[in-house]
């Protein structure tokens, strides 16, 4: 984790490509356990993206042989972004299917559209694809692995664009049926792009292209403003939240997760936690699961998942 200190002040690109460089030997030194949980893979939908499809990670056993559901949401500011990264990095994010199998959830990394080409709110819509496939082909999904996926217990968790995505899925009443939000126990929101008034980490083309041209609808379509103008059913029936972010953050995600998490507590019945990554930059908390180094703080998120577990 020292390395990942001296990378605080750098640009998105060139601290994603040396938090990768930093944490690719560590993982190597994990591969072999890494790989032992190879995936189950599903195509979920029509498009390029959907072809590509989800990857489900099992645990190798459980106490009761069954485990709630964790849906992984990748980030990559809309633009990039892949259940599995290219070479040399391609142990990510098999290294996060892995660290929360092993942690005991059966874990899903479902691809999604990106720009160019998405409209508003076409991630989520995947994410929404995802989900109600995993709910109506459950048995397929759990067929002849050694433990069976709860989808009575589901866990939403989203990282960068990620955490934006998840949060605009929950937020936008038309997108989730009643059937699948019933199932969904508790969010984890891990360092977000929810407001987007002021300064911002994504790419400006991308926000009018993604949002919208006019500031009415950038205003009522990025999360907090979803959340502000959320009817009374979705906001009593928000699931707890655990807001998380890192430490040595970039200022416009600090910004957004203050004013977004305050903005929670005030509108939502269920309880928000707030948990602070020790150590880390925006880039580095999955990169650095089945290293070795910095996993207290998903160590921390499991304890917290598995107190919600109904």
């Amino acid at each position: 984790m020292e390395a990942v200190k001296g990378l605080t002040g750098l640009g998105v690109v060139e601290q994603t490509k040396r938090t990768n460089e930093a944490f690719e030997p560590l993982l190597k030194a994990h591969q072999q356990e890494i790989l032992s949980f190879e995936p189950k893979t599903y195509r979920y939908g029509s498009t390029d993206r959907h072809e590509a499809s989800s990857h489900v990670y099992f645990p190798k056993t459980t106490a009761t042989g069954s485990a709630a559901i964790l849906f992984f949401v990748y980030g990559g500011a809309y633009v990039t972004g892949a259940k599995v990264l290219e070479p040399p990095y391609d142990l990510q994010h098999k290294n996060t299917g892995a660290f929360f199998a092993k942690q005991g959830f059966v874990t899903v990394i479902a691809d999604y559209r990106l720009f160019p080409g998405i409209k508003f709110p076409d991630p989520a819509t995947d994410i929404k694809d995802a989900l109600e496939w995993i709910v109506i082909n459950i048995d397929k999904v759990h067929q002849s692995t050694p433990v069976k996926a709860d989808a009575s217990q589901i866990f939403l968790m989203g990282h960068s664009a990620g955490a934006t995505t998840v949060a605009t899925l929950m937020l936008t009443p038309e997108l989730l049926p009643y059937d699948v939000r019933k199932r969904i126990v508790a969010v984890v929101l891990n360092a977000g792009v929810y407001d987007l008034r002021g300064e911002q980490t994504f790419h400006p083309l991308v926000v009018r292209e993604y949002y919208g041209a006019t500031q009415a609808l950038l205003r009522r379509r990025e999360p907090l403003g979803l959340l502000e103008n959320a009817p009374p059913d979705v906001l009593e029936g928000f699931p707890p939240v655990l807001a998380v972010l890192a430490e040595f953050d970039f200022q416009p995600i600090i910004v957004a997760h203050k004013t977004f998490v305050a903005a929670l507590k005030d509108r939502i019945e269920a309880p928000v936690e707030e948990l602070i990554m020790k150590g880390h930059n925006h880039m580095s908390p999955y990169n650095c699961l089945f290293s070795g180094e910095g996993e207290q703080w998903a160590l921390d998120s499991v304890a917290w998942l598995k107190s919600k577990i109904r």
